[in-house]
């Protein structure tokens, strides 16, 4: 697989996991009853092919990464709270 596919899949993946609000449609991957962003490719579908590129394991370890990044963002964006640690994140430190 091409460097230049890769990056389109990244792409892809990252684009089906959005920061704000938006609508799916069913995956247009033949056969397959999952959902996608933008009637594309569903992330499932994504993974499978990121893995034939890759391997298995890194694809799935991106799809979570991506996954936790949005949440990160989320936290982020809207000041909340990230409690693991006990700490208060949704006040900065005086």
């Amino acid at each position: 697989m091409k460097t230049h596919h890769k990056e389109f899949l990244l792409n892809a993946i990252q684009r089906q996991y959005p920061r704000w609000p938006t609508t799916f449609s069913p995956c247009i991957t033949e056969g397959c009853a999952e959902f996608s962003r933008g009637g594309s490719e569903c992330p499932k579908c994504l993974e499978k092919e990121l893995a034939f590129g890759t391997d298995a394991a890194t694809a799935k370890k991106y799809m979570e990464l991506v996954a936790e990044l949005r949440h990160l963002e989320y936290h982020i964006l809207f000041d909340k709270k990230q409690n693991s640690d006990g700490l208060d994140r949704s006040r900065p430190n005086r």
